[in-house]
């Protein structure tokens, strides 16, 4: 089963859930964004993932992986995810339909009586899925580990203001901060669906405290494309996250802009 634990500040919620064998049916209020921690376990895959719940595309994708074990953990993140949105739209996982808008953003082919956003990323054995009614959204997390030429990375693909902010980094830190800048930039790019072809370069993020949803100062030529907050999460150690919206509306800026915390979440598998 799962279980979850809320904490509410000024009526803004985050709920973190995490994916295990049988996941209850879940719904969204106006005011929240659910963040899924999905964790693979090869052990238990076999419970949950199935090629008659995937589409034929899917199951050709995952069987095109050179590494069988990178097929089979692509598998299993992408029947959890058909599996959750499940819950959301009351189809069968199976009945899911997706399809790609313009950008290539993947989207709900089904009939469902809310716009329902959503958006995956995933990093070694571990994924979050983002879900929410309020805009489109984008997630994205990383295992952290040392980057041998980080210093080169983040000179090519971060703007002045993040490459002067990471001379001013201790050593011992600078790993964090830099995953943090990048999973902030990769939200943001999701949340859009911009894909890479957008310069990095050409927006500001900040290591921003995990209790704050924060805004990106954009230049041309995406500095037209709607307003973004973003918030960095904390949910795994030797991991980073955040999480983007792109809200278009002005009252859900202001009520993004309330200020709200994740509290540390305790997850047993009781049917076990």
């Amino acid at each position: 089963m799962v279980k979850s634990v809320i904490k509410q500040i000024n009526n803004v919620q985050l709920i973190i859930y995490e994916y295990l064998r049988e996941i209850v049916e879940t719904k969204l209020k106006n005011n929240e964004v659910h963040i899924w921690l999905i964790k693979y376990d090869s052990k238990k895959v076999f419970t949950v993932c199935s090629a008659s719940t995937l589409s034929n595309e899917e199951v050709i994708k995952s069987n095109r992986f050179k590494r069988t074990q990178d097929g089979t953990v692509w598998a299993f993140f992408h029947t959890a995810v058909r599996e959750i949105l499940s819950r959301y739209v009351g189809f069968s996982a199976a009945d899911i339909q997706f399809a790609l808008d313009q950008k290539q953003k993947p989207y709900l082919k089904n009939k469902v009586e809310l716009p329902l956003y959503f958006n995956l990323s995933h990093s070694g054995h571990i994924a979050l899925l983002a879900v929410t009614n309020l805009a489109p959204i984008g997630v994205d997390i990383e295992i952290t580990k040392e980057i041998q030429d980080a210093k080169n990375v983040a000179s090519k693909f971060f703007s002045k203001h993040e490459n002067l902010g990471l001379l001013k980094i201790n050593n011992d830190k600078f790993f964090q901060h830099f995953y943090q800048i990048w999973t902030a930039k990769e939200s943001v790019i999701k949340a859009n669906g911009w894909g890479m072809s957008s310069p990095l370069d050409s927006f500001d993020v900040k290591v921003e405290h995990y209790a704050h949803w924060f805004s990106p100062i954009l230049r041309p030529p995406i500095a037209s494309t709607g307003v973004y907050w973003i918030k960095h999460l904390l949910l795994e150690l030797n991991c980073c996250s955040a999480v983007c919206l792109n809200i278009i509306d002005e009252k859900s800026i202001i009520f993004l802009s309330l200020v709200f915390r994740i509290e540390s979440v305790s997850i047993k598998d009781s049917g076990n």
